[in-house]
């Protein structure tokens, strides 16, 4: 495995020290290498991840200026992919950070317990998520596109269309979507709609009759099936180490 890209953020430096010992030592004890950058306040952050990326945000919700979650929606409105694991004393505030889709929190009062779990469950992940890609066969020659990219097939017919993170064009494939939909089902999208397949890692909030991405983009959402969507959406968020409250 490669090394693994971390950030952490608490405006108190004794209490980002702790963090930064315990977090290190967490992934020494499981064999894996870390590269582990720290921060007192979410500006400097913010630079750092313009000319970097993290793969794992540890960050308290309560700070000065910026806090936890307004800087979790400001990553997600620039699509960033980075999981986040709120760390705070404030757990009432849990549900205030559900709109980033967090990968877990952390709880101040319990952090050595808490994190223990939550790197197993990330490590977990990672191991899931190895190897996936979709190939797609065209005149123009073979393409292989990590399914972590795909944000959601869309289409109708044989012919669907692939739309991806951070890109505006789109990949033309000759695949129905039930044939989509038994192949990638369980690997984490779900139909949300006759010409729709998403990745549900993009998803940020299910609605009455929409699904809300992580950038923003609104998806309509098939209201016979919403009780379905909504079951394997939590059902998904469970395996991936979301804690569902």
């Amino acid at each position: 495995m490669e090394s693994i890209r971390v950030a952490i953020c608490d405006d108190e430096e004794n209490i980002v020290d702790i963090m930064l010992s315990a977090v290190r030592t967490a992934f020494a004890k499981r064999g894996v290498s870390v590269e582990i950058e720290t921060f007192t306040s979410a500006e400097p952050l913010w630079r750092s991840m313009k000319l970097r990326i993290f793969d794992l945000l540890f960050l308290d919700i309560e700070m000065p200026k910026i806090d936890g979650i307004e800087f979790g929606e400001r990553l997600r409105r620039n699509n960033d992919r980075t999981e986040i694991v709120y760390v705070s004393a404030r757990e009432d505030r849990v549900f205030d950070a559900f709109k980033v889709r967090p990968f877990d929190f952390i709880r101040k009062s319990n952090f050595l317990g808490d994190l223990s779990k939550v790197i197993n469950n990330y490590l977990a992940v990672l191991e899931s998520r190895k190897g996936g890609t979709v190939t797609v066969l065209s005149k123009s020659g073979i393409m292989n596109v990590p399914l972590s990219d795909v944000k959601y097939f869309e289409g109708y017919g044989k012919t669907q269309l692939i739309h991806l993170a951070g890109k505006k064009e789109t990949i033309n494939v000759n695949r129905s979507m039930e044939k989509l939909e038994e192949d990638l089902g369980p690997k984490g999208f779900i139909r949300i709609h006759k010409g729709i397949l998403v990745n549900y890692r993009f998803i940020s909030r299910i609605l009455v009759s929409d699904v809300e991405l992580t950038d923003g983009e609104v998806l309509p959402l098939s209201r016979r099936k919403v009780t379905a969507i909504k079951a394997r959406y939590l059902e998904l968020l469970r395996g991936g180490g979301s804690v569902i409250l």
